[in-house]
């Protein structure tokens, strides 16, 4: 007979080849891992970099809308002061 629901089958199929202290002994063995001071440090020193290069992305992107922005705004005071002085000149 097909089971409508095969996951409960393959459970019990997956528990009966785990021991029940799996969970313990994944546990204890990350436990005994160590990271060494060096790797540590190369760790810490790879974040530093990383994030150094996103700051400096984020102001140089910063900086070229910035200066993009400021020549929009000055063309655009450029024609508000040519067509005032049109204006002024009319008699």
């Amino acid at each position: 007979m097909i089971e409508p629901d095969p996951w409960p089958h393959f459970r019990r199929r997956a528990a009966a080849h785990l021991r029940g202290d799996l969970a313990d002994r994944v546990v204890r063995r990350h436990r005994l891992v160590r990271v060494s001071s060096r790797e540590a440090w190369r760790c810490l020193g790879l974040a530093a970099l990383t994030a150094a290069a996103c700051a400096l992305v984020v102001v140089a992107v910063g900086e070229r809308l910035v200066t993009a922005e400021n020549a929009r705004n000055f063309a655009a005071w450029i024609d508000v002061a040519s067509q005032t002085n049109l204006v002024a000149r009319l008699p």
